[in-house]
């Protein structure tokens, strides 16, 4: 994507090296998305407590959020390009809970199945 949109990285604020690739989209909001909002939907789907869950989630969206704001405070990106990241980011979450919430299904119907035959 990034050689698709060619925008160019804003002027750093910092003395930081500015990076050779491309600005649009983020590559470490989306990482971070993908990562952290992919180990929440794993986790959170296994977890008991409603505490936990919420635990998760807040973890994760702090950690996703801390990474994209830190990219436009060292002013590598904009923040359009941080969205874009957590917006592909947040396509890839959903389709791992898609995937993992069939492959359940698929475990249980096997389960309820095997559970059937030895009754029999």
């Amino acid at each position: 994507l990034k050689l698709l949109y060619a925008r160019a990285r804003p002027a750093p604020w910092f003395d930081y090296p500015l990076p050779a690739s491309y600005s649009f989209p983020s590559g470490h909001a989306l990482f971070a998305a993908c990562f952290f909002g992919g180990l929440a939907v794993l986790l959170s789907h296994r977890l008991v407590h409603r505490w936990a869950r919420i635990v998760t989630w807040l973890a994760a969206l702090f950690f996703i959020g801390i990474i994209g704001v830190s990219r436009v405070y060292l002013g590598v990106h904009y923040p359009s390009d941080i969205v874009g990241g957590w917006t592909i980011g947040l396509l890839w979450v959903a389709a791992v809970r898609f995937g993992d919430r069939l492959s359940e299904r698929r475990r249980e119907r096997r389960r309820r199945q095997r559970a059937e035959v030895a009754w029999e």
